[in-house]
């Protein structure tokens, strides 16, 4: 039998399903392929870390601290397959299944099979080659949307009942980000016909308490003494480490001297510096913050908001964001209008709170608009050919910039990775974004010598019982312990870190910074420093 766009479209949905799985998963295939994907950002990196037990995590833990600890034990449970680690394979899982929706709904709509394939093309490209979780999140609720709309369509309560696990994976793989999503999408949900059908009201109700029961069971796993000092320190600091805050209070001298802190410690604070609890003091930080007043009142908030709107247009964003805004032109819809308000509200807010131009947290939005006006209306005539046109047009034009980006990163990768053949094992202070993380730890599984590798970083989860940072403290070999010892301590940081670290050993220790010798890597450059205390 002889495959075509139109025999596939009016296949039973049995093997329209199974057609479906197995474009996406050539497509997923290939991709990885010819363009090996990358983390988008190091915390993925740094979540399979906690998760499996190397580089900074001395032991494996469903507490990954940025997805819920269910996702964690999910992630823990997938075996190694061929040198990729379970949470690299859950990664590209979710890929597969959110595609699979994407192209079985579209093709199930009558959409036709050039904007079918262009939509998965323009949705999918940049999240497989450059994977983020809070991404994937988005994602997974974006194929809650399509199988509730084929339920909706269709009543066939499957369907109803797969949107619903892929709206309570999306909690599970960021909570914060299917919340947005929700918003967003929430004028373009058939309410009435949620409200109309017993089974959709009791499916709804069921996923709202599996939602609050993972929330409650989430919370009670990072209870315990061990989890204290991480517990107390973490909301303070996100306001200094996410939202800005030490920018505005430097601003205010006088505050910052009523509690006894300095520029230096403030932005030692903002740069994950947590290692001393007399500076990443939470009820000192709170105090400065209350002094303070609400970031969103502040001089610089609304050029925040308008600065987090702005990354709109920002390359990786232009082509989605162009494409949205034509369909939803050439598809008018007062409920898309509606999402689309809420969205720029979104973004604007986040902005105005301290966190403009997150573009890991934009993408699965754009996405959303842009596969809105599916959601909610058919095309017919020549709107179907032209919006067919612009989705192809818009595939292209995004895969040449994603692989654009992917050769070149790939090719510096490459070169580092040479350069860090011979990295020592024992533990090295690794400060900010001088370790190439996203190349030494690739989706697609790393060398046996970077799983040796050991990191004490500093960090998020600086003060979480399972770290590096955290065994070495507590055996007495803490930052502050081995920085004025003979040896000294190795630190990977930038120069402004380094300069940062002088002067608070000038502030808070009474010393002078010794830099006693170096160990370059190619652009990675080991210092050995330590803090000569005066008598």
């Amino acid at each position: 039998m002889t495959l075509s766009f139109v025999n596939l479209i009016t296949l039973p949905k049995r093997y329209l399903l199974l057609w479906s799985f197995v474009i996406i998963g050539l497509f997923v295939f290939l991709l990885c392929t010819f363009f090996p994907p990358r983390w988008e950002t190091n915390d993925d990196v740094a979540m399979s870390m906690l998760a499996h037990g190397y580089g900074f995590s001395l032991f494996g833990s469903p507490k990954i601290l940025f997805s819920n600890v269910i996702w964690g034990s999910f992630v823990r449970a997938i075996p190694t397959i061929n040198g990729i680690l379970g949470y690299s394979v859950a990664t590209l899982a979710v890929l597969i299944a959110v595609g699979c929706v994407v192209l079985y709904s579209f093709l199930r709509f009558g959409f036709g099979g050039i904007a079918s394939l262009s939509v998965l093309g323009v949705v999918l490209t940049g999240p497989v080659i450059f994977p983020q979780f809070t991404i994937n999140a988005g994602l997974l609720f974006i194929g809650a949307l399509l199988c509730w709309r084929m339920y909706a369509q269709e009543n066939n309560l499957r369907v109803l009942f797969v949107g619903c696990c892929f709206a309570f994976l999306s909690y599970l793989v960021r909570g914060h980000q299917f919340l947005l999503m929700f918003l967003v999408a929430f004028p373009l949900l058939s309410w009435g016909g949620i409200l109309r059908r017993r089974s959709a009201k009791i499916a709804v109700l069921i996923l709202f308490l599996l939602i609050a029961l993972s929330a409650v069971v989430n919370k009670k796993a990072y209870q315990g003494e061990e989890w204290k000092s991480f517990n107390e320190l973490n909301p303070a600091r996100a306001a200094f480490t996410d939202y800005g805050a030490g920018k505005l209070l430097k601003k205010h001298p006088d505050i910052m001297k009523n509690h006894g802190y300095s520029a230096n410690d403030i932005d030692l604070i903002g740069n994950w510096f947590f290692v001393d609890s007399n500076i990443a003091n939470p009820k000192i930080l709170n105090s400065l913050l209350s002094d303070l007043g609400p970031l969103s009142t502040q001089a610089n908030s609304l050029t925040n908001a308008l600065s987090g709107v702005q990354a709109l247009w920002h390359p990786r964003l232009l082509i989605s964001l162009l494409t949205a805004l034509l369909l939803f032109i050439l598809m008018p819809s007062w409920k898309v209008a509606a999402s689309w308000v809420l969205g720029i509200l979104a973004v604007f807010l986040m902005g105005l709170f301290g966190r403009p131009g997150v573009l890991h947290v934009y993408v699965p939005l754009v996405s959303l608009l842009l596969i809105a006006p599916f959601l909610v209306g058919k095309i017919s005539g020549w709107r179907q050919y032209f919006v067919s046109g612009i989705l192809f047009v818009a595939t292209i034009a995004n895969a040449a910039y994603i692989f654009s980006e992917s050769r070149k990163l790939n090719f510096n990768d490459r070169n580092l990775l040479a350069d860090l053949t011979v990295f020592p094992n024992t533990p090295v202070v690794v400060w900010g974004d001088t370790f190439p993380y996203e190349a030494v730890y690739p989706v697609l599984g790393a060398s046996s010598a970077a799983m040796s590798y050991r990191h004490y970083g500093f960090g998020t989860s600086t003060l979480a019982p399972y770290t590096v940072a955290y065994e070495e403290q507590k055996a007495g070999r803490g930052f502050t312990d081995i920085f004025t010892k003979n040896g000294g301590v190795p630190v990977m940081a930038h120069p402004v870190y380094l300069e940062m670290l002088g002067i608070y050993c000038q502030e808070r220790l009474n010393g002078k910074m010794n830099k006693l010798s170096n160990q370059k890597f190619g652009a990675a450059e080991v210092h050995f420093v330590r803090c000569d205390v005066k008598p």
